[in-house]
């Protein structure tokens, strides 16, 4: 009866276990053992030696379980790497004993527990944090972390430069002993401690004084956050704009809180959202609204070779989006700092076409004056934004709102291209620049939700180039990169602008074919082939290529993305292995 219930523990257990001899042979081993390395039956595992899923980062552990052996002590690894059958990292907690069964004869236990679960979630968690720490580090604001007690806990670049500090010797150090004036501490510390009581909103607006290393007071505009553990505040997180120069000029006009407040919404709101058309329009038109001599406003920027209208205020977009700029030409647009034009007639150079575009729809002989706010990355031009005024010109309130607009917008815009990057390495195959498998599944998911209410069909086609790993071994894996990407580009070639085309793996690919029914699919396949019948060259090296073909057609084959994508993969090594 034990030993019914030790072998039922032992084929049920949740933990994958191993039984290995002195040589490290295995010699039994349970279902989630199997499962763990990628069998499909135990029968395949046995004899299997220990170095075969060891991962080569690892092989050390063998010579540690010997010595194990040796002195008959349980060795207990807490995290190890398992390479399965398919080449798979699979993380484990591992414990390992040896069983005296004779004198001085032993086997070895080993039972192991997955969680490579937890470790890809750890990695998750460590790249968000990284992603947090760089943009705390690298914003254009003051960011500073207090604990309950004043103390700075973590402070950014830009605090420290405003500041004239080093980071390392600042951290620890009371903020209000150290940087607030004297005259304003009571008044602050009142302050931070109806945060810390939760009587203030945590996105509340606060304006004070700071101190820096010379004795010179910057004026700070806050935005405060607080962090909890459980029910208690732990951090306040406070995020600043230096206010001091711009404070200067308006500090007497009623404008001024209406600035800083608006543009910081404004700031927030590109922040958190994806960058989409109607931010452009979101954009100028609080511009217009918050730049005190502003009537009109424009925002033009890069497209290919040209510059071109995003959204206007105050003007009629579609009369303006058929100009395309070219900068080449005109040294005023390659000046980095917001600059005024008076005299509009005397700066464009323009073709003729387009400056009586501009006369007509841009009020270019009505305007008094403009005030442009080039924004750069990287030292190179992404556009700029017009303000116009038509009753009088620009003041220096104007001119240096304009140059926090240019510093805050550079970075945002230098943020969201970045955040751009991130999004397209996770979508796109990084070989052939189209979409990946996890990215080309999860968008068409989506896309047969709306095509089911349509009552569309769409049309799958999976391909295979022949004889790819006969190219590989012949010429080497350089020149089957190049025939990968050759491929993508001769297929891209023929698609629409709404068709999908994704690698999948290897040297499979598959393409979406929206409202495309099985004629319609044939079409496309002729197409591709005619594509091909051009030979893939590189260098001395000339190739024919040519590739395997599998339709499925939703809703009519299946309903299910991975059953439609299983069906045209079947039909197209059907036809491999008829060729």
């Amino acid at each position: 009866m034990k030993k019914n219930i030790y072998e039922y523990l032992f084929n049920f257990s949740n933990n994958a276990i191993f039984y290995w001899d002195e040589s490290l042979k295995l010699i039994k081993a349970n279902k989630k053992a199997a499962e763990l390395l990628g069998y499909s039956s135990l029968e395949k595992m046995q004899g299997i030696p220990y170095s075969k899923h060891i991962d080569d980062t690892e092989k050390e552990i063998i010579q540690r379980i010997k010595k194990a052996i040796k002195k008959g002590e349980l060795f207990h690894i807490f995290e190890r790497k398992y390479k399965t059958i398919n080449g798979d990292i699979k993380w484990v907690e591992v414990y390992i004993s040896p069983i005296l069964i004779g004198e001085n004869k032993y086997i070895i236990q080993e039972v192991d527990y997955d969680i490579t679960e937890r470790k890809i979630l750890e990695e998750q968690l460590e790249f968000e944090k990284k992603k947090f720490e760089n943009y705390f580090n690298l914003a254009q604001t003051i960011n500073v972390v207090l604990d309950k007690n004043g103390n700075i806990y973590d402070i950014n670049n830009k605090a420290c430069e405003i500041l004239k500090v080093k980071k390392n010797r600042i951290i620890g150090k009371n903020w209000f002993d150290n940087f607030i004036p004297q005259e304003l501490r009571n008044e602050v510390r009142k302050v931070f401690n109806k945060i810390l009581s939760g009587e203030i909103e945590p996105v509340e607006y606060y304006e004070n004084e700071i101190i820096n290393n010379d004795g010179e007071k910057i004026i700070v505009s806050w935005h405060n956050n607080y962090i909890r553990k459980g029910k208690n505040i732990i951090f306040i997180f406070s995020s600043g704009i230096d206010v001091t120069k711009e404070k200067k000029y308006i500090q007497h006009l009623e404008y001024e809180n209406n600035f800083s407040n608006e543009f910081l919404k404004l700031s927030n709101e590109i922040i958190s959202s994806q960058w989409n058309e109607q931010l452009y329009q979101k954009i100028i038109d609080k511009l217009v609204d918050i730049v005190p001599s502003a009537e009109t406003g424009a925002i033009i920027f890069k497209n290919k070779k040209h510059y071109e209208y995003k959204a206007v205020k105050g003007f009629d977009i579609n009369k303006l989006k058929p100009i395309k700029f070219k900068i080449e030409n005109s040294e005023r647009f390659l000046l980095k700092n917001p600059y005024v034009v008076s005299n509009w007639k005397e700066e464009y150079s323009q073709n003729i076409k387009y400056k009586n575009t501009l006369i007509k729809y841009g009020n270019l002989e009505k305007i008094k004056e403009t005030l442009i706010i080039p924004l750069f990355i990287k030292n190179n031009l992404y556009g700029f934004i017009t303000l116009d005024s038509y009753k009088k010109r620009f003041e220096n309130i104007d001119k240096n709102f304009a140059k926090i607009i240019k510093s805050n917008l550079e970075f945002l815009l230098w943020k969201l291209e970045v955040d751009e990057q991130l999004r397209k390495s996770a979508e796109y195959d990084f070989l052939t620049k189209i979409y990946n498998r996890q990215a080309f599944i999860s968008k068409i998911k989506d896309i047969i939700v709306l095509e089911k209410r349509l009552k569309q069909k769409i049309a799958f086609i999976y391909m295979d180039i022949n004889k790819f790993k006969s190219i590989n071994d012949t010429y080497g894996h350089r020149i089957g990169d190049e025939v990968l990407k050759f491929f993508a580009e001769r297929v891209s070639s023929v698609l629409r602008e709404s068709d999908m085309f994704a690698r999948i793996g290897g040297d499979e690919f598959i393409i979406a074919l929206f409202n495309t029914d099985k004629n319609g699919a044939k079409k496309v396949v002729n197409k591709i082939k005619k594509a091909l019948k051009t030979p893939f060259q590189f260098g001395n090296i000339k190739l024919n290529i040519s590739v395997s073909f599998g339709c499925s057609i939703y809703p009519n084959d299946a309903i299910n993305i991975d059953k439609l994508i299983d069906i045209a993969d079947k039909l197209m090594y059907k036809e491999k292995h008829q060729q």
